[in-house]
């Protein structure tokens, strides 16, 4: 299930209480959002009510619809290659096919190289004590 062509009227009573668990938007952007999605209220008017932007307020709104349908937007401080591979996953995924979960699955196995390493290390500094 991905976002919607239209954003009015998209989502049930049950989907909109879904997306919020967790959403960190204040209770006015929220409620803005409610009315456009579930209500199936025009944005425009929405926003010139509420003194939200349009802009915003689809931000709001299409950052809903993504924590409903699974897709999380993640910001970290990453090492040059770790940063690079995520790019490309995220890339792959945009694309679509089976390159994203090949991407998907080297970064995985990467992850399990590193908890190895790091156990090894932790069981060095153990033995040196």
């Amino acid at each position: 299930m991905g976002r919607p062509p239209r954003l009015e009227g998209s989502m049930t009573e049950e989907q909109f209480q879904e997306a919020i668990k967790g959403s960190k938007a204040s209770k006015k952007n929220l409620d803005a959002a409610y009315k456009v999605l579930v209500d199936g209220e025009s944005t425009e008017s929405v926003a010139n009510l509420t003194e939200i932007s349009r802009q915003y307020l689809y931000r709001v709104m299409n950052a809903l619809w993504d924590r409903l349908t699974g897709i999380e937007e993640v910001t970290e401080r990453l090492p040059a290659k770790a940063a690079q591979l995520v790019r490309e996953l995220a890339e792959a995924y945009r694309l679509g096919g089976a390159d994203a979960d090949k991407k998907l699955q080297e970064i995985q196995q990467m992850t399990d190289q590193l908890k190895k390493a790091a156990e090894a290390i932790s069981g060095v500094k153990k033995t040196l004590n």
